[in-house]
């Protein structure tokens, strides 16, 4: 019977997009060594990731790495890029782009000298087996080596990159420092229970640069009360530039307090409106992307709730903005979790928004601390699905997702780190998964990050039962086997895209339902069952 369904599932290849899934950890390098994926584009043959990974003369002694994966989720090759005298690393938020009929990142380089350190904005540009063919840096590059230029993101525009990112300016011969101690802070002068003053700066900068990575124009955006990061930039329908930026203060204990900023220039950089999109407690950046129809989106991370001290619930939060800073609307999404803080922003094929991240909270006993999560919407911003993942499962692993995109076959992909604790063994890793487009994991699975309440399984060894399945004029749903539910329950059944297309109650005392879908379109649909306390299982259903 199996082998039937995957020959019908075959069959209706030309209405159902053939996904791929996989879940894999990998190194750059040496298996010791600590490894991290920060971006991921698709090329033909595959998918190209970059990140990061640690050195033989040090662990935390960084070079830049990038991997390529084909189609089916096997690791090709391997690429690292450094030296010995000075920590590389790649910008996350969408930091590898296609442009200009080649690739290029963008990242910083961070060199020491005496007890001091300072970066360089470093643009590289790759031929098409991605090896580099230039690497072009933009800093201080003379004493006293006073400021940094720490690159976020970047875009393409015509003829060359709009880059943004952090500047560093320190006004004194020390660098700034922030201890586990009592400190007051004003006016960017941090004071120290010593009473030893240390003066430091952040301000957001826009390089533009040409198509050989030269700078023909910087803009800073200087505010005098706060420290200011750049940290996700696109190009405005009206020629100008949009920057997802972070503007804080140090509260007690170093900790930081602030919001998410979006800050709109005109074409020539001169800034013609902020907007705050923060609210009461820590918050988190604003990262950007454009709509369809031409506007401003931004996602970051909202805290609701202060728990202790540094500890927060939070929501995703996200906006849609006209060119000219009006809101046109504002959502907050997904699961109330502690430290659920976005980390990209893509728009996808149905001109909706993919956003990844990644979550800290131990309210569910069978899951890790900390894990990745994506979060898909339509293109008004209304949740379409909301999936927590992981690689390693001990309770104290870590898992992140700094990005996810959407992928020719309709899924979406996404890329991060993580760190195996207590059971889970190995070294930090990078980390890949590709889903389907409904976030699943597998083609019988979707798991939805709650605990699923179990029940006696059915005679084909599942929680529910779907048959006839592939179904032409009805199919039924059942629960368990024998079993009469003391409590209703409701089926709701999605299509491939995540839309609601189904939704109907099975009453108290039954366990199955039959839906008529005659009238239904051709395809793959997932389906879900639960009542108040959560889901108890989900299958799909293919549609002929």
């Amino acid at each position: 019977m199996k082998g039937f369904m995957i020959i019908l599932f075959f069959c209706f290849s030309n209405v159902i997009l053939s996904q791929n899934y996989f879940n894999e950890r990998f190194e750059f390098s040496n298996y010791w060594l600590p490894d991290a994926a920060l971006n991921i584009m698709e090329v033909e043959d595959g998918y190209i990731t970059n990140g990061g990974t640690g050195t033989e003369l040090s662990p935390y002694w960084f070079r830049i790495g990038i991997a390529k994966y084909n189609m089916t989720g096997e690791l090709q090759w391997t690429k690292t890029w450094g030296d010995t005298i000075s920590i590389w690393y790649y910008a996350t938020m969408g930091a590898f782009i296609e442009h200009m009929d080649a690739n290029f990142t963008v990242g910083s380089k961070r060199s020491f000298y005496d007890d001091y350190s300072y970066s360089e904005t470093v643009l590289i540009k790759y031929n098409q087996s991605f090896d580099t063919i230039w690497t072009s840096t933009y800093g201080k590059k003379n004493y006293p080596y006073d400021s940094s230029y720490i690159a976020r993101n970047f875009v393409g525009i015509e003829n060359g990159f709009a880059v943004v990112g952090t500047l560093e300016i320190r006004t004194d011969s020390k660098c700034f420092y922030i201890p586990n101690s009592e400190i007051a802070f004003t006016n960017n002068v941090a004071v120290l229970s010593s009473n030893v003053e240390y003066y430091y700066y952040h301000e957001p900068y826009i390089l533009i640069m040409d198509s050989l990575g030269d700078v023909k124009y910087e803009f800073n955006y200087p505010d005098s009360g706060y420290f200011f990061h750049g940290n996700s930039i696109i190009q405005t329908s009206d020629g100008g530039y949009a920057i997802g930026a972070y503007k804080h203060i140090i509260g007690n204990y170093g900790m930081a307090i602030g919001d998410p900023i979006v800050l709109k220039t005109d074409s020539l950089g001169n800034k013609e409106w902020e907007f705050n999109l923060g609210g009461p407690y820590q918050d988190g950046t604003a990262i950007l992307c454009n709509s369809e129809d031409g506007n401003i989106v931004a996602t970051s991370r909202y805290d609701i709730d202060s728990v202790y001290h540094d500890k927060y619930l939070s929501r995703v939060q996200l906006t849609k903005i006209s060119n000219e800073g009006n809101i046109i609307w504002n959502k907050f999404l997904g699961d109330k979790e502690l430290w659920s803080r976005p980390t990209n922003l893509r728009i996808d094929s149905l001109g909706g928004y993919i956003i990844s991240g990644k979550t800290a909270d131990n309210y569910y006993p069978d899951e890790p601390f900390d894990m990745g999560f994506m979060l898909r919407t339509d293109s008004e911003g209304d949740s379409l699905w909301y999936r927590k993942y992981a690689v390693l499962w001990d309770k104290s692993s870590r898992n992140y997702l700094y990005d996810a995109i959407p992928t020719s076959d309709g899924g979406f992909l996404g890329a991060g780190y993580c760190l195996p604790a207590g059971e889970d063994t190995g070294t930090q890793d990078a980390w890949v998964i590709k889903l389907d487009s409904l976030g699943c994991t597998s083609p019988t699975d979707c798991w939805v990050g709650q605990e699923e309440v179990v029940w006696v399984t059915t005679e084909i060894s599942t929680q529910i039962k779907i048959y006839p399945n592939p179904a032409q004029n009805w199919f039924e749903v059942e629960i368990g086997k024998n079993k009469k539910p003391d409590r209703s329950s409701t089926v709701e059944v999605f299509d491939l895209f995540g839309r609601l297309t189904e939704k109907v109650e099975i009453p108290k005392g039954k366990n199955n339902i039959r839906l008529y879908v005659s009238d239904w379109k051709m395809g793959m649909y997932l389906v879900k069952v639960k009542n108040k306390n959560g889901v108890y299982r989900s299958g799909k259903v293919v549609i002929k």
